[in-house]
């Protein structure tokens, strides 16, 4: 609903559309809001059409509820989506909203990314976030969080050509100087070890000549990958201080022990 024809015929011709099904495909440029008659039409159209599967409505601040003044935001956006579960408890359809993200952004967990309150993501069944890494490039991270699966995160190539977002790989959350240190480290470890930031530099140095990395940083990197570190390799990581001395302890966890 933020589009026109003329775009809209553009990507569709970017389709590869002799191999591609287009029979089933409809589009509508308007809709009315949530209190306003969508759910009838989108009931409307599942009479007419009972074979859909999938409907797309782009984007979800086109059909809010705007009747909010006896609402907290909270109930607000809860109340919008649970007028759309109806519609997919009553057809065996999936019902997916295109949605913005916040301008502030949360490192630590992408679905706090996502405009609103978390009225909208605790009442959908799934939520995907997708970042680009730059503004101005095609490279992106998807991550996926819903109820029935575990979760998931991607990295993605947009392709112009197609209008397509390509799989790259499994997004691992760190970079690569990052995850050298966590194999580094994992190469070195046996079972336990404990020492400084220094004396665990002159270790991996040892094993790798080619290491150059100052104590200051290495401990900085292992509290940056700890939860990487742990799910990768199951390997723990501590840090204590006695006295004046900063005591890292490395443990190899059980492989059991780590997948609970």
């Amino acid at each position: 609903m933020e589009d026109n024809w003329r775009r809209i015929n553009d990507r569709v011709n970017l389709l590869d559309t002799e191999n591609t099904d287009m029979s089933s495909f409809r589009v509508k440029l308007s809709a009315p809001g949530i209190g306003n008659g969508l759910l009838e039409e989108i009931s409307k159209h599942m009479t007419t059409y009972p074979s859909t599967s999938l409907i797309v409505i782009d984007t979800f601040e086109h059909i809010r509820n705007r009747d909010t003044t006896k609402q907290t935001l909270y109930s607000a956006d809860y109340s919008d989506i649970k007028a759309l579960r109806s519609v997919t408890s009553k057809y065996d359809i999936t019902l997916l909203l295109v949605h913005h993200t916040r301008k502030m952004n949360d490192e630590n967990d992408p679905i706090n990314n996502i405009s609103g309150s978390t009225g909208l993501t605790g009442a959908t069944d799934g939520n995907w976030v997708l970042e680009k890494v730059k503004r101005t490039e095609n490279h992106a991270k998807l991550t996926i969080d819903n109820r029935d699966t575990e979760g998931f995160c991607f990295d993605l190539k947009f392709n112009p050509d197609t209008c397509h977002w390509e799989y790259v790989g499994n997004n691992t959350g760190v970079d690569n100087a990052d995850e050298d240190i966590a194999i580094l480290v994992n190469d070195f470890l046996q079972n336990e070890w404990q020492g400084t930031a220094t004396e665990l530099c002159k270790a991996l140095r040892a094993l790798d000549a080619k290491t150059n990395i100052t104590p200051t940083n290495l401990s900085k990197q292992l509290r940056r990958i700890d939860k990487f570190l742990q799910k990768e390799f199951c390997i723990s990581t501590s840090f204590k201080k006695s006295g004046s001395v900063k005591k890292i302890t490395l443990t190899r966890l059980p492989e059991t022990q780590n997948n609970e």
